[in-house]
């Protein structure tokens, strides 16, 4: 059984470690953990700009990284330059800023995401009508 409070504590001192690693821009919190909402049994939830396109192998590090600083293996990591349109709009939207190298970029990035999601959400509702 997981100490939230614990988890929580350590999740605060993420930044010194994403300060450490240079392709990271932004980092999110999002999903029960990003609203409150956690128990423990939630996984949590990081989502990721990075400064370019990164090996898969280097998203794996980060993650494994992260899920050792937090001392759980419920960790999920989403990097946000390849997730579809609805996930970086459900991060930005519903998760916390927790790291941050460059305000301006990742308000560049809110920016084009939010456009693209205002573009197609009728076709992202839609779909959810058709299939859920």
């Amino acid at each position: 059984m997981r100490n939230l409070a614990v988890i929580n504590n350590k999740i605060k001192k993420l930044g010194s470690y994403f300060e450490n690693v240079p392709e990271i821009l932004t980092v999110y919190i999002f999903g029960s953990f990003g609203t409150g909402n956690n128990t423990i049994l939630s996984d949590i939830d990081f989502a990721i700009l990075f400064t370019a396109k990164i090996p898969l192998i280097k998203e794996m590090e980060i993650a494994a990284e992260i899920s050792f600083l937090l001392g759980t293996d419920n960790v999920d990591l989403v990097n946000l330059n390849k997730a579809p349109v609805h996930i970086q709009h459900k991060a930005i939207s519903t998760g916390n800023v927790i790291y941050e190298r460059n305000s301006l970029i990742t308000k560049n990035f809110i920016e084009e995401v939010l456009e693209i999601h205002h573009d197609y959400s009728f076709i992202f509702e839609k779909f959810k009508q058709d299939f859920y």
